[in-house]
């Protein structure tokens, strides 16, 4: 992948290696990833998470690490709050949402998201310690690529202007196959602060 390579080009080269992909291999990386993260938070001491869940259209080809078994395991450690996000659709943003049971909790919304009910309280986003981050591709300098929606890009502008003792760590979760050399990025585009695949962890810029 060439230095100057468009989103739409870096999109299709990434689809296509996820594509190549079998359910085991996304099984495999989701487990990998998942006691990865609770490694990690254990070391940092994160006690309030905000994790995503795969979309619920089975039809859809994988694209994402499915976490549902790391907020399984989550809502099972006591004195842990895990948020899910929610979207605001006038706003078009998402707003972290605590939940305690994903089979009360979790409704099927707009574009098949599995989100929190409408009726459950978002936190403050500076209650948060952790932010985990979907990405179609992510490079080596904390540069994400998304799906083009924005929602993710606007929460991490929000999280970027909070005071620093009160900013969550950012932290975008993949493959090894959503890695590549280079994401082009805009001017409005931030970076995670660190990627963490089945394999390694990535430092952000």
């Amino acid at each position: 992948m060439s230095g100057g390579a468009t989103k739409q080009a870096v999109r299709e080269l990434v689809r296509a290696r996820m594509a190549a992909l079998g359910d085991a291999a996304w099984n495999h990386a989701a487990e990998g990833i998942a006691a990865r993260l609770l490694e990690l938070g254990a070391q940092r001491g994160w006690r309030a998470w905000m994790v995503f869940l795969p979309m619920a259209r089975a039809e859809r080809g994988r694209d994402e690490v499915d976490l549902t078994g790391l907020v399984q395991g989550l809502l099972g450690a006591g004195g842990v709050r895990v948020c899910l996000p929610r979207t605001d659709w006038q706003s078009m943003t998402l707003e972290p949402v605590a939940v305690e049971n994903l089979l009360t909790d979790i409704v099927v919304g707009r574009y098949s998201l599995r989100e929190p009910r409408a009726d459950l309280l978002p936190l403050a986003l500076g209650d948060l310690d952790v932010v985990i981050v979907p990405g179609l591709a992510f490079d080596s300098t904390g540069a994400r690529l998304g799906r083009g929606g924005g929602l993710y890009d606007r929460l991490l502008a929000r999280v970027a202007g909070l005071p620093a003792g009160n900013r969550p760590v950012s932290v975008g979760v993949c493959v090894d196959e959503q890695v590549v050399e280079k994401v082009p990025v805009e001017a409005h585009d931030l970076r995670v602060d660190m990627i963490l695949t089945p394999t390694t962890i990535l430092r952000g810029a």
